[in-house]
């Protein structure tokens, strides 16, 4: 048996004993890992930046547009038609911002395929 002879091998060899611990320890704390580097991930997620640019710029276009003159734009009718434009636009851009962003985090939560260290494939 495979098994036996490496316990035997690692009695006499205190380096292959002490990396058998070691990947042994790995394997029991590999959950802790996945959980601590999805804790990670979701600090470090920026998904919400996109969003936060696309509203940033709505509001910039917004502010433009009321420094346009009315007299260009047929009055403060034609200002406000402006308006609604750059907010409608806003937010359809947003809302596929937001799609995207749940589509990535739906991949992102499928499991990893990447076996244990120390185990057959």
């Amino acid at each position: 048996n495979v098994d036996e002879d490496l316990e035997k091998l690692s009695g006499k060899i205190p380096v292959l004993k002490a990396l058998e611990d070691r990947v042994d320890t790995y394997n029991s704390l590999e959950g802790d890992f996945k959980h601590i580097s999805r804790e990670l991930d979701d600090l470090s997620d920026y998904s919400d930046f996109e969003a936060a640019k696309v509203g940033g710029q709505t509001i910039k276009a917004i502010y433009k547009a009321n420094e346009i003159p009315d007299v260009l734009v047929g009055g403060r009718q034609g200002k406000d038609q402006i308006l609604r434009r750059i907010q409608h636009y806003g937010k359809k851009k947003l809302q596929r911002v937001i799609e995207d962003s749940e589509i990535m985090l739906d991949s992102s939560e499928q499991e990893d395929p990447t076996p244990q260290l120390g185990q057959d494939q």
